[in-house]
């Protein structure tokens, strides 16, 4: 598939750095470059405006901006367009400024060739995607930290709260504010801080990734809130460890439920048979199973007669074995296992996940081992969905974005086209009525008045009725085909066609009418130019820019057609040395609500619509116009379209 051509806006005063610039972006064969050109800040804006852009190249001098101030209005402007700075050899500094601002490089513009170039911008474009790829990572980050359902924690290497979320705010009873400001070591259990600091210290001493201990935090009302800590060290590099990441889930109804265990044999009793977790008691020495409860029944589909009496290998639950053998070497080791997840086999065939918690109690002298497994299949069902339902939000959420944004685009067309259409029918109330008046003045007083005129005062007055009735076809002619873009009922079908074959037929009929003002028509092509655009379309724009430059030029003036390659574009231009254009009307001339006429050297009647409809045309066939003029000196209108220069 062929790629796209990369879009690059040039903001460059010197012409001979755009020059420059365009012959090295020569050499770029695929994708290929499409280059636009601003010589100052304002222009480029403009552009921003009103085209995409994969790049800028961006010359920090401009006439009217002068250094980091105009990346700053880029950035004000668009600030996801990739930017490489092009300075002078004096200014190097300035760029590496201007990279910390936002740019994305920086090149000097004498020690620049078209590999460097090239490979600037190729590097420029990947960095601001690798950037903005980054940049929505962050964001959906940042929303899952806010928004989890524990209490997480960015804490400092000496145990300052450097972030947290609301769900640790809620366990703490501190505001998010009031946390920032304290220190997590300062808030533990005086008790539980020797555990807390040997694993501290194991992190950073690279002995372990990560821990999970039970600890008290104080609560702001004075209480202590038992907590489930699980700490990682996050690092830049190993020599420069960054912050702990601490995750902290509230177990004080756990942690009440077993210390309510070690009250009496009665209350165990009690809890050993009526607790939601299974519990099981087996023999260290053999592995038998010495007692379970209920929920172990209830969970497992086993019954006591199936259990008790009989060792772990005989009916081994384990889904993994592996799990079995860490089990027991921990406990070896630790005396207790804490909150351990694993998989376990029910009678059925079906797996389920538990959580463990274990110690070893010496019973009638014989070492037993007490395990407390919480049935977590559902709550880790629950966690897959709720982060499905999170994805799904985010997804959502570009979503609605995505719309607003569409709606948004949607209702600036809907008030351009408003706007067009009121001007359409101002035209049609206002312009078609003055020649309608005309011709109705004088048909009148020619029908009242026919006998008592000589025959040169019927010749004066049809003639003006000529002229009327051709002004009123021609704005017609203007309204239909303006009318018919505007609707999506005038056909584009563009083709390659003789430029110079479509000016020799335009030109045998505006000679005579150049010739009728003494003008002097000169055509000059360079070259034999073919044009792959609507030959239509564009036989209307040479019309209307050669019967403007005969309107507006006196007699004896002199108009110029000529053409010139521009690749991948031909830039056909017309001049003459007529009237010329105020400046201010010249930013009016090409738009339908500002629709403005004026009268020729010999009283010529304008449409008003002839520019408008040639900006239509030439864009429609993706090029631009443009024009030129000075008061007394006459005007060059410019035009691009696709084309190319037969050899």
């Amino acid at each position: 598939m062929e790629r796209k051509q990369i879009s690059i806006l040039q903001i460059e005063d010197n012409p001979g750095d755009v020059r420059l610039i365009k012959e090295m972006l020569k050499e770029v064969k695929s994708p290929g470059c499409l280059l636009r050109h601003a010589s100052d800040l304002a222009s480029g804006i403009e552009f921003l405006k009103s085209q995409e852009f994969d790049l800028i190249l961006l010359d920090l001098g401009l006439p009217d901006s002068m250094g980091l101030s105009t990346l700053e209005k880029i950035h004000s402007i668009n600030s996801i367009i990739p930017i490489v700075i092009m300075t002078g050899l004096d200014d190097e500094e300035l760029g590496l400024k201007a990279v910390k601002t936002g740019a994305q490089d920086y090149l000097v513009k004498s020690e620049i060739d078209p590999d460097i170039l090239i490979r600037s911008i190729r590097y420029a474009i990947e960095r601001k995607r690798i950037d903005e790829k980054l940049r929505r990572s962050e964001e959906r980050f940042r929303s899952t930290f806010d928004q989890a359902a524990v209490g997480l924690a960015h804490v400092s290497l000496v145990g300052d709260w450097l972030r947290v979320n609301e769900k640790l705010s809620n366990i703490l009873g501190y505001s998010p504010a009031e946390l920032l400001g304290m220190n997590c070591l300062k808030m533990t259990h005086p008790d539980d801080l020797p555990e807390d600091a040997r694993n501290i210290d194991l992190l950073l001493k690279y002995k372990t990734k990560t821990y999970t201990i039970e600890k008290r935090y104080q609560h702001k009302n004075g209480q202590y809130v038992w907590c489930q800590l699980t700490r990682s060290l996050v690092e830049e590099s190993p020599e420069a460890p960054k912050y702990f990441l601490s995750v902290i889930q509230d177990i004080s109804k756990r942690k009440q439920t077993e210390l309510a265990l070690l009250d009496s044999e009665q209350r165990l009793r009690t809890i050993f048979r009526e607790s939601p977790s299974a519990i099981v008691i087996t023999s260290m020495a053999d592995g038998r199973y010495i007692d379970i409860n209920e929920a172990f029944q209830r969970i497992t589909g086993y019954s006591r007669t199936e259990i008790i009496g009989r060792r772990i290998s005989e009916v081994d639950i384990f889904a993994n074995p592996s799990d079995r053998r860490n089990i027991y070497k921990a406990i070896e080791k630790n005396g207790e296992i804490r909150n351990m997840e694993f998989e376990f086999r029910l009678k059925s065939g079906d797996l389920a996940t538990g959580l463990l918690q274990a110690t070893v109690l010496n019973i009638e002298n014989e070492p037993q081992m007490l395990s407390v497994v919480t049935d977590i299949t559902e709550r880790k069902q629950a966690m897959i969905q709720i982060q499905q339902y999170v994805d799904e939000l985010q997804a959502n959420k570009i979503t609605l974005e995505n719309n607003a944004r569409e709606m948004n685009e949607l209702n600036q067309k809907l008030k351009e086209l408003n706007t067009s259409k009121d001007k359409f029918f101002s035209i049609v109330a206002h312009d078609l009525r003055s020649p309608f008046s005309a011709l109705l003045g004088f048909s009148e007083y020619m029908y009242k008045h026919i006998e008592g005129l000589t025959p040169d005062e019927i010749k004066d007055f049809s003639f003006r009725i000529y002229k009327s009735l051709n002004s009123l076809l021609k704005l017609i002619e203007n309204l239909l085909q303006w009318a018919r873009i505007h609707t999506g009922k005038m056909e584009f079908a563009p083709a390659l066609f003789s430029l110079n074959d479509l000016l020799d037929e335009i030109l045998n009929v505006y000679n005579m009418n150049a010739a009728r003002k003494n003008i002097k028509i000169l055509c000059s092509p360079d070259q034999q130019y073919s044009l792959f655009a609507d030959k239509d379309m564009m036989d209307s724009v040479l019309r209307n820019l050669l019967s403007n430059a005969i309107k507006f030029t006196s007699s004896g003036g002199e108009i110029r057609i000529s053409a010139r390659k521009a690749s991948p574009y031909v830039e056909v231009s017309v001049s003459d040395t007529g009237i010329g254009i105020d400046k201010d009307d010249i930013e009016r001339m090409f738009r339908i609500d500002e629709t403005m006429t004026r009268e020729g050297t010999e009283k010529e009647k304008g449409t008003g619509l002839g520019l408008v409809l040639c900006r239509e045309f030439v864009e429609m066939n993706g090029g631009t116009i443009s024009v030129e003029s000075e008061i007394g000196k006459g005007s060059t209108f410019r035009f691009t379209v696709p084309g190319e220069y037969l050899k």
